[in-house]
């Protein structure tokens, strides 16, 4: 997760709700130290009325948790919740087909795509402010 360097004890804690309770560290020198050593990926954003007008949406994987995702979803998506991410085994199709992540708001969906991409897909697109977002996008469309 990339932070400021003053956020990083509130990022930690933050983690660590999720269930990610081994951090590392920080990374002296931000991330343009690392760009220049290691492969880097650029996440592609978009906003939930651009994912709502698409006819043919590919995979949408939502990253909430069981109960938040049996409070209410979109259509035609799946549910993994982060916390099981890194352990599942992802059966999404082809690394090349097109994934939607999405969690309430867009925290988790993050850490989700970062999986994803260590794991071959490329791509990968995050659905701007989650579920919220999508939840007042299909209000306003009504």
């Amino acid at each position: 997760m990339i932070a400021d360097l003053g956020d990083a004890m509130s990022v930690s804690e933050h983690l660590s709700k999720l269930g990610y309770t081994n951090v590392m560290g920080v990374l002296d020198g931000e991330i343009w130290s690392w760009q220049g050593n290691e492969k880097t990926v650029n996440v592609s954003n978009i906003t939930a009325r651009k994912f709502l007008e698409k006819s043919n949406q590919g995979h949408i994987v939502d990253v909430r948790t069981n109960k938040e995702f049996a409070g209410g979803h979109i259509d035609n998506a799946m549910n993994i919740p982060l916390t099981d991410f890194v352990n599942f085994d992802i059966v999404l199709g082809a690394v090349d087909d097109q994934v939607y992540v999405h969690c309430q708001s867009g925290y988790r969906s993050a850490i989700a795509i970062s999986i994803l991409s260590a794991k071959g897909f490329k791509n990968i697109c995050n659905i701007q402010g989650g579920y919220r977002a999508l939840q007042e996008e299909i209000k306003e469309n009504q």
